[in-house]
């Protein structure tokens, strides 16, 4: 290993959460982002895992429960102008199929961490080619990936990522001594994908001795690749110290999985309401995004909601009765090769403390997108925040999106692309016409 695995030596702080001030530190100015098209995605059991992906006029819908799967390809103009109908639909009864997705010119990766090739919840990757020529099948299923060795309750595909022709995949469960989870590169050869050697867990300096779910979310910006394992800690069967760590590496080419770790961060934080506890902090469960200048890694705190103290955390859209108070983002900022994990910060400032819907935000360069619900207010609302705004890397508010319907719960993903936004609104309830344990998805599109 070129660079050795370096930690700051953790202060004992409280965690920063995200809070977002409206009203009078609203700065007026033009929307930055225009609605051009609301699509009716259709009707889906409720609790499930979402996830969307857009690579130029297409845009790739993934919803996600135990009992199977449904993936949507939809073109721009298909339908109409400025429509964005179903080009090709695939449903699977496979448990979780479609957890995940990840776009890139020509190829499509689900990750289905529910397949049962090598026993039950084995995992997998399946790859589509994707041929928009009229008359042809615009989804191939041309291979399914899994590591080389997989066995049972390893759930590969929980995380999916393209990074250039390469396929970073996470295998959350598999297990290795004191540790759970890994995470692969799948890269093209002689007309296939082959598995590259599993990247290695750096190692933290100070005693946290399981990491677990190590793969769960990735980030990657250049010749940086950041991995969370939310559910590290000090017992491997006690939720309630599950302190979570991240795991930042850089590109090698001496590497036999093309990466090598840079640095591994875990926060130590002392729960003020039990004498010598930690307390529970799950980083980057869902999520974690590059931006200029730093890193924003989500922040669960004593998360109660799906599942939230068991090890098997499916991501589900979260409404105003279950968003989560104490999820927070925060930012570590990097100067030179130095990443300041001890100075991490909330992004967006202080303010009410609003709600958020954990897989609710989005961030990309300088801008950091994050829906929130107002408990006083009972209403929900997306706010753009800008890196400087207010002041020097500060991530000031700039704007707020424009809301649909009342009943359009904006709780689901977000996607910022350089000249396109896209939010998942999630409807449910009777009083908003939707029978009882289903919910409506509706897909909103911005332009600049």
């Amino acid at each position: 290993m070129i660079r050795t695995t370096t930690v700051h030596h953790c202060r004992l702080h409280r965690a920063l959460f995200i809070v977002l001030g409206m009203g009078a530190a609203l700065v007026a100015r033009a929307q930055d982002w225009s609605p051009s098209a609301a699509v009716d995605a259709g009707l889906f059991t409720a609790h499930a895992r979402v996830a969307i992906a857009s690579e130029n006029d297409l845009l790739v819908l993934a919803v996600a429960h135990a009992g199977g799967g449904n993936v949507q390809l939809r073109g721009r103009h298909q339908g109409g102008f400025d429509q964005w109908g179903v080009m090709a639909s695939i449903q699977d009864a496979t448990p979780w199929y479609g957890s995940s997705v990840a776009l890139r010119p020509g190829l499509l990766a689900v990750g289905s961490p529910g397949d049962a090739a090598g026993g039950a919840f084995t995992g997998a990757v399946h790859l589509y080619a994707i041929d928009t020529a009229p008359g042809e099948e615009q989804l191939d299923l041309i291979q399914s990936l899994q590591m080389p060795d997989a066995s049972a309750n390893e759930r590969g595909g929980y995380s999916v990522r393209w990074i250039g022709d390469t396929l970073v995949t996470g295998f959350v469960s598999r297990s290795s001594f004191r540790s759970i989870g890994g995470l692969t590169c799948f890269v093209p050869e002689d007309g296939t994908y082959v598995t590259s050697e599993p990247l290695a867990i750096g190692q933290i300096s100070y005693p946290v001795p399981f990491i677990r779910w190590f793969g769960a979310s990735i980030a990657a910006s250049g010749a940086r690749l950041a991995v969370a394992a939310p559910f590290s800690g000090f017992e491997s069967t006690n939720a309630q110290q599950n302190l979570g760590s991240i795991h930042m590496y850089y590109r090698d080419s001496g590497s036999p999985s093309g990466w090598s770790p840079d640095t591994a961060w875990s926060d130590l934080t002392l729960d003020g309401l039990a004498s010598c506890a930690f307390e529970r902090m799950e980083l980057g469960r869902w999520g974690m995004a590059f931006v200029n200048g730093g890193l924003i890694i989500d922040q669960s705190v004593r998360y109660d909601g799906g599942s939230g103290d068991a090890l098997d955390p499916w991501m589900t859209p979260m409404d105003s009765s279950g968003a989560c108070s104490a999820c927070g983002l925060r930012i570590v900022r990097q100067n030179g090769s130095i990443w300041d994990f001890d100075g991490a910060q909330a992004p967006a400032g202080s303010g009410p403390p609003l709600r958020r819907a954990p897989a609710a935000w989005c961030a990309e360069g300088d801008s950091l997108i994050i829906s929130t619900f107002d408990p006083v207010e009972d209403t929900w609302r997306s706010t753009l925040h800008r890196r400087d705004e207010g002041g020097s890397d500060a991530w000031g508010a700039a704007s707020v999106l424009a809301t649909g319907e009342a009943c359009d719960t904006p709780s689901g993903p977000i996607l910022l692309a350089p000249a396109r936004l896209i939010r998942v609104n999630a409807r449910s309830g009777t009083p908003c016409s939707v029978p009882q344990g289903m919910m409506r998805l509706t897909l909103e599109v911005f332009d600049r």
